[in-house]
């Protein structure tokens, strides 16, 4: 057999492999957290989380000529202090992309999946965190149809 053949043929499995690998073991830990947004605005909620790495994930569904137009403010709060913050851009490239759909065709572009943002906060405690996020949406005057934008929280166990 070939090395172009079997390359065919393993192919194939190594990307049902590769696949099911993030549902067995989930990158960076496991969903903590989702705070919802269809629209701009201010969402928050407490969670119980570990001192260290959170990272910070999309859940997004929008249409929109242009630059893009998504944005998110996260502050971490324990004991009413912020002890961390992060910017956030959902459309910018991701080290993960699930179930992603990403077309242009010209004018147009529709963004629809899930993915890991390149933003992260460090925790100096464990205990209950207040998160509160802003999701900024700037069109440049272009048309958006923004369906979701879920920012979700998530966090290795120790």
């Amino acid at each position: 057999m070939t090395w172009q053949l079997k390359l065919l043929v393993l192919a194939p499995l190594m990307v049902v492999f590769f696949a099911l690998s993030f549902f067995v073991f989930p990158p960076d830990g496991e969903e903590v957290g989702r705070l919802a947004f269809t629209g701009p605005g201010t969402t928050s909620s407490t969670l119980l989380l570990n001192a260290g790495e959170v990272s910070f994930w999309t859940d997004v569904d929008i249409r929109y000529e242009g630059a893009s137009p998504l944005a998110y403010h996260v502050d971490l709060s324990q004991g009413g202090s912020q002890v961390a913050t992060a910017s956030c851009d959902p459309l910018a490239s991701k080290s993960v992309e699930l179930s992603w759909l990403k077309t242009f065709d010209g004018v147009t572009h529709l963004e629809r999946g899930r993915g890991k943002m390149g933003c992260t906060a460090t925790l100096p405690a464990s205990g209950p965190t207040t998160i509160a996020a802003t999701l900024l949406l700037d069109s440049h005057g272009s048309p958006v149809t923004l369906k979701k934008a879920d920012l979700a929280i998530r966090q290795v166990a120790p």
